[in-house]
């Protein structure tokens, strides 16, 4: 199993933060690693989202778990 984190030092508030990482269908707006995103439900625990990176395919993603204004946790299986 391969696992991936990320973090950054901001001084954004919270709920800042957290209206850029919860609105998925804008990510390619501040990511350029992602061509094209859709969100399949709400923004929570169980949702999917398809994410396609330039010049790839797509892949779909679970969200296995969310805590507004603190971090998720998503799970992509790659065959």
């Amino acid at each position: 199993m391969w696992a991936h984190e990320d973090s950054i030092e901001t001084s954004a508030l919270p709920p800042r933060v957290w209206e850029f990482f919860s609105h998925v269908a804008r990510w390619n707006d501040w990511n350029a690693g992602i061509e094209k995103i859709e969100i399949h439900g709400p923004f929570a625990k169980g949702t999917t989202f398809t994410m396609q990176p330039p010049g790839q395919d797509a892949l779909t993603s679970t969200l296995i778990e969310v805590k507004p204004n603190e971090g998720f946790t998503d799970e992509t299986v790659v065959r």
